[in-house]
């Protein structure tokens, strides 16, 4: 579907008339496969007509998406290369409406209106909508994933089930009341950000 890419992320614009679904690729293919691309694309695939419309690089030199979601005509993304660079993508218009950075990356939930990511390091923030900069939500949850941190949310609170240490966990995320740690949040080692990727 991603010339000289794997995909790594599928997100799914069924708002009415739309059935579009938008895959985020990466250069690195699996393994250590030298990238054949200096850049990670998402590719827009339309589900009527069964045809790609259009393919764009968000940033260029970025080799490696690592998650994607769509909430109300926005893309938002989160990159495993370079780790932690997110973004939010007008998809009329292909073009990036707000980026940052957050401390690693990770997966993307959108949940009751607002677009929330899980990162390694036991981060979780909201990116959007109308963000500039990435709110923390929870810190303090360590690394017990052995894959990209995800959150599984209950329908109807703001609460979402996932790892904390070793240990399943609910936890509230509510975004209007901000549960840090009392040690705030620290990024994850160097070191560790290293392994993660070279997987």
């Amino acid at each position: 579907m991603i010339t000289d890419q794997s995909v790594m992320s599928l997100a799914l614009d069924d708002r009415l008339g739309a059935r579009i679904a938008y895959l985020a690729g990466d250069t690195w293919g699996g393994g250590s496969v030298t990238p054949a691309r200096p850049s990670a694309t998402i590719v827009a695939f339309d589900l009527w007509r069964r045809k790609v419309l259009w393919e764009v690089a968000p940033f260029e030199g970025y080799a490696s998406l690592q998650h994607i979601e769509v909430l109300d005509g926005v893309l938002y993304g989160v990159y495993k290369r370079l780790a932690g660079t997110w973004f939010a993508m007008d998809l009329e218009t292909r073009t990036v409406l707000r980026s940052g950075k957050l401390p690693s990356y990770g997966e993307l939930t959108v949940h009751r209106g607002q677009v929330f990511a899980s990162v390694f390091g036991g981060l979780v923030y909201r990116i959007g909508p109308d963000l500039d900069e990435a709110q923390p939500v929870l810190s303090g949850l360590g690394d017990g994933w052995y894959n990209p941190p995800q959150l599984a949310w209950e329908r109807w609170s703001w609460h979402a089930w996932g790892v904390s240490g070793r240990e399943l966990a609910r936890l509230r995320l509510d975004p209007d009341c901000v549960s840090l740690n009392r040690a705030g949040i620290n990024p994850p080692d160097e070191a560790v950000l290293e392994s993660l990727l070279a997987n």
